[in-house]
């Protein structure tokens, strides 16, 4: 198998990133690489995903409500709160502080 074809393999057929990172790598630089990139690509089409199936299902449930209340019941918040902390990290702000006491609390 090639590399490419073993990172595309590896990257959709297993669900633990860093599984798919070590797999990718042990078969090759190439595979690892195309692997690392194919299951971060699965992971951010998730979001899309959720918003679809959300929007049918306010879309079924408008009639016995409001559209804004029956998107507000669909939409998972975990998900908004994920997006929300992506988002503060990517335009760094977040303090270097807040990242310690995130990791202190996680390891407890």
């Amino acid at each position: 198998m090639t590399q490419p074809a073993f990172g595309t393999w590896a990257g959709t057929t297993m669900n633990d990133t860093s599984i798919i990172v070590a797999t990718g790598f042990s078969y090759g630089t190439v595979a690892g690489a195309v692997a690392t990139i194919t299951k971060l690509t699965r992971t951010l089409l998730l979001l899309p995903l959720v918003l679809v199936i959300a929007g049918g299902i306010a879309a079924s449930e408008r009639g016995s409500t409001g559209s804004w209340a029956a998107a507000r019941k669909a939409i998972p918040w975990f998900v908004l709160g994920f997006v929300a902390l992506a988002a503060a990290h990517s335009f760094q702000i977040l303090s270097p502080a807040s990242y310690d006491v995130a990791a202190s609390s996680q390891a407890s």
